[in-house]
């Protein structure tokens, strides 16, 4: 099904120090991913996103494929960012 929505933006916080924006962009959705500091890792390894400067990427992708990009951003972060795996362990019960 196609139609017209309106323009929309998610934002997703971290506790660890990231901002992850999802807008919607014509029939894409824009992913921005702020960092709080540069981080190499991240950097090197998220090769299918664009860099702009040392704190910040983005990346385009269809709406059927966003879920599945989020979710494995998500996973990667748990593996390069060691706070991220410590905050999920600490609210483990």
């Amino acid at each position: 099904m196609t139609g017209t929505y309106p323009p929309s933006r998610l934002n997703l916080q971290a506790a660890t120090g990231f901002l992850l924006t999802v807008e919607k962009h014509g029939a894409d959705l824009q992913l921005s991913l702020q960092l709080q500091a540069a981080n190499a890792r991240v950097i090197a390894g998220l090769t299918d996103w664009t860099t702009d400067g040392e704190v910040a990427l983005r990346r385009s992708v269809s709406p059927d494929a966003a879920e599945r990009e989020i979710l494995s951003l998500a996973s990667f972060l748990r593996a390069q960012i060691p706070e991220l795996a410590a905050t999920e362990a600490g609210t483990e019960d």
